[in-house]
């Protein structure tokens, strides 16, 4: 979310880190509560020359683009004063699954590792891909994280960690023990690392397929899961 503190017209560039396997399917933009904006994909050079002729007009303009293999940047132009714009992007990626203690684990990066080097400069949005030394990073934020997490699992989920941060738990959502909704036990959490979930759940090494409908194009789409086991001869 970002607000127009000031009284005149600002542009808003937030760069952030995503897994490589991660994949970006949606990309939408709310003003004031009222407009809603979809993002289309287009080339990053074009993408970029359209971004930067509706600033030159005085249009509203946003742009996601992918700077390198896991950083991307959001651009929000021509933020009037006193306006709120909500961004929302939808990602797709494989969950990491550990077969010894029955668990899975999701990572929400939420800061650039200093792996990437640092710099003062900042970004021309001219469609071109950062060098990994450009990429500037920081420890320290004022900016706040809020989390809302609802997890489906296939079975019973048994447990819900955060090695990372404090959380709440509800499980048994609604009746459902698949079911369980998470969010930050801290009222204030900053931006400064990952965020980290280990749901446990018995049979996450059986095959499983899932079927979802979109009823705007009457399609559908199929999941299909195996997990291989190997027999070890001792």
């Amino acid at each position: 979310t970002y607000k127009n503190v000031e009284q005149k017209t600002i542009e808003a560039i937030y760069k952030f880190p995503l897994h490589e396997a991660a994949a970006v399917c949606g990309f939408e933009a709310e003003i004031d509560g009222k407009k809603k904006v979809k993002g289309i994909v287009k080339e990053a050079k074009q993408a970029a020359k359209e971004y930067n002729e509706a600033i030159q007009q005085g249009h509203g303009a946003y742009l996601l683009e992918e700077e390198l293999q896991d950083i991307f940047q959001c651009s929000i132009g021509n933020i009037t004063a006193g306006q709120t714009v909500v961004i929302k992007i939808t990602y797709v990626t494989e969950l990491k699954h550990d077969a010894e203690s029955e668990s899975v684990r999701f990572v929400f990066p939420t800061a650039i590792a200093p792996r990437y080097g640092s710099s003062d400069s900042s970004s021309s949005n001219d469609g071109k891909k950062l060098v990994p030394d450009v990429v500037s990073y920081t420890y320290k934020t004022d900016y706040y994280l809020k989390l809302a997490i609802t997890c489906r699992m296939t079975s019973v989920i048994q447990s819900i960690e955060s090695p990372s941060h404090h959380i709440s738990v509800e499980l048994n959502i609604d009746g459902n023990p698949n079911v369980s909704k998470i969010t930050l036990a801290e009222q204030i959490t900053f931006l400064e690392k990952d965020f980290i979930l280990v749901v446990k759940s018995l049979g996450l090494d059986q095959p499983r397929a899932f079927v979802e409908y979109n009823p705007k194009t009457e399609t559908n789409c199929v999941m299909l899961t195996l997990v291989p086991k190997f027999a070890i001869n001792e």
